[in-house]
């Protein structure tokens, strides 16, 4: 499970091309998390699971077989409405630690496989 530590200076990571079920290597090694922000312009929820493993682990086990870290729900906000969440991580400018990895993947369950209709913007700030 990720540890809670005092926050460093941090690198952002933006992309907003996710929307399909394949894992993104964000960073190898240990890894920084201080927030999180998914913004989702679909009309049903998706999450953004979340792994302490490198990509070339979660892939041979399989999306939707190897259990997430975390997985952060974004309630449906449809094109009209995108509905965002924010997840500040940690009270004080905390951050979750990562020993192995950070991936994620934009799915439509929590430890599923299947890929939303439409693209879902992120922005992480890690170290």
């Amino acid at each position: 499970m990720p540890s809670l530590f005092p926050a460093p200076p941090m690198t952002s990571f933006h992309n907003d091309l996710i929307e399909d079920n394949t894992v993104d290597q964000i960073n190898a090694g240990e890894t920084l998390i201080g927030e999180i922000s998914i913004g989702n312009p679909n009309t049903t929820d998706v999450f953004l699971q979340v792994f302490d493993a490198l990509k070339t682990t979660v892939d041979a086990t399989g999306l939707g077989t190897y259990a997430p870290t975390l997985s952060f729900p974004c309630i449906s906000g449809g094109r009209a409405n995108n509905r965002s969440v924010s997840v500040p991580v940690g009270k004080g400018g905390g951050v979750i630690k990562f020993s192995t990895g950070f991936c994620v993947a934009i799915t439509t369950t929590m430890t599923g496989s299947t890929a939303p209709t439409l693209d879902c913007e992120i922005n992480i700030l890690y170290k």
